[in-house]
């Protein structure tokens, strides 16, 4: 697979460079998935899936152009690429142009891969059971979820000198349970390694959340303390990574914007975008320019402290490649909170009329420039009432600014999850958070 990858690749390259174009990356990326489904606490789909995708990024002139193809043979390549060139050769020229950076480079990081997960879909049903059994011994009456496991191969050559390759394999456990029709719960469990899986907690997790949720009762509208567990706390800071995009700052859709050297969180938020974070999920350690990743302070004691860049962003703001390329928007790959003091015990035990999320989805943006959202609580929602977990609620709608929430986190958890799943793309490494005075509203049906 690699052998043939590589000429893919190696073709891709010469045959934009016959053309004599001044800039080209080319990257090729083999995947193996296997998925298995479960519904109603039985395993119900089991399926591999190979999937080859070819990104490929032209120069010319102070013209530039990208493509993306999954039809790997060489003349679907060469008509791409023919394409290609003349919508570049008939783009408009842009001052902002940059050559690619020059290489030869050395990549110090790779992602973690674990080949036992290759072609063994028994272990993935094995995960399902584990996390069924689980679920059901705590309370549920159905579960539901899926594992996914991916061993991802990718290639990439540019005409600066940069040749990289790397091997990364990720599992993705997710694991709903119900115990009535209004009464469910979530769990996960993801990681690059076999050993970073825990199929039963997550079935437990979610088993309990369920049992617990029996019987919910309505919320009135108002002001409360949020407890956002790791779960949710990541999906509220993968946008955070988002915004410290030099691309979204550019293009004014970041609510970061002219915030370098400013407080821009409390003084005990820390956020870092890492390549090849150990013991997470997934890394790069390189990005799409053949630059090599590191560890990119955003957020340092409640200081912004930069953006994220390409050599294109860096040129605008005089500034460096952060090894963060998208050729066109930089983005983070990975992101790291750092932990705060306090077991979740404790964070409830300090809230006197607060709101426990345990899961949410729907986070919609009204104004990105002012980090202005709303995101719906999924499955089990709790009052806390007295530094204690009361009823179960439904029925509701979070409304705030992340600007406004970063700045007024009251707690910190020491514990720490890896979290990824269909509401956080960026793997990110999440402690718990208490977010204070958050509107809460009636969700419309």
């Amino acid at each position: 697979m690699i052998m043939e990858l590589d000429s893919i690749v190696d073709f891709m390259k010469k045959e934009a460079l016959s053309h004599e174009i001044d800039d080209v990356s080319a990257i090729g990326t083999s995947e193996l998935e296997e998925m298995v489904r479960f519904s109603n606490n039985s395993v119900t789909v089991v399926k591999s899936l190979v999937n080859i995708s070819l990104a490929i990024y032209l120069g010319y002139d102070k013209r530039r152009v990208i493509g993306i193809l999954s039809n790997p043979s060489e003349s679907a390549i060469r008509k791409f690429i023919e394409s290609l060139i003349k919508n570049c050769r008939s783009s408009p020229q842009t001052d902002e142009y940059v050559s690619l950076p020059r290489g030869p480079f050395t990549y110090s990081s790779n992602p973690e891969c674990d080949k036992s997960i290759v072609g063994e879909p028994e272990r993935l049903v094995e995960y399902a059971r584990l996390a069924i059994d689980s679920s059901m011994a705590s309370g549920a009456s159905r579960t539901s979820g899926s594992v996914t496991s991916h061993v991802q191969e990718m290639i990439l050559s540019t005409s600066s000198g940069a040749q990289a390759r790397e091997t990364g394999t990720s599992i993705l456990l997710n694991v709903r349970a119900f115990a009535d029709d209004d009464a469910s719960g979530h769990g996960l469990s993801c990681g690059s390694t076999v050993k970073m899986i825990d199929a039963e907690e997550a079935g437990r997790r979610a088993g309990d959340y369920a049992k617990r949720a029996r019987g919910p009762k309505e919320c009135k509208e108002g002001k409360y303390d949020i407890l956002f567990i790791p779960t949710v706390a990541a999906d509220l800071f993968q946008y955070v990574g988002a915004a410290a995009s030099a691309f979204s700052v550019d293009t004014g859709t970041s609510f970061l914007a002219n915030m370098v050297g400013e407080n821009t969180a409390i003084d005990d938020i820390s956020v870092s975008d890492i390549g090849v974070p150990s013991g997470g999920i997934s890394g790069r350690g390189f990005d799409d320019e053949g630059y090599p990743t590191g560890k990119t302070p955003i957020i340092a004691d409640g200081l912004l402290q930069g953006y994220l860049h390409n050599s294109t962003t860096a040129k605008k703001f005089n500034s460096e490649t952060t090894g963060n390329a998208g050729i066109i928007d930089p983005h983070p790959w990975n992101l790291e909170i750092d932990p705060g003091s306090y077991q979740l015990e404790e964070m409830i035990e300090d809230i006197d009329e607060g709101i426990l999320v345990t899961n949410n989805w729907y986070t919609r943006f009204q104004n990105l420039r002012a980090g202005a959202y709303s995101t719906i609580p999924r499955d089990a929602t709790f009052m806390i009432e007295n530094g204690a977990i009361g009823n179960p609620i439904q029925g509701i709608r979070i409304s705030d600014t992340l600007p406004r929430q970063l700045k007024n986190i009251g707690a910190i958890s020491k514990h720490r999850e890896w979290i990824k799943w269909w509401e956080v793309d960026t793997p990110t490494f999440s402690p718990a958070i208490v977010v204070n005075d958050v509107s809460v509203t009636r969700a419309i049906s």
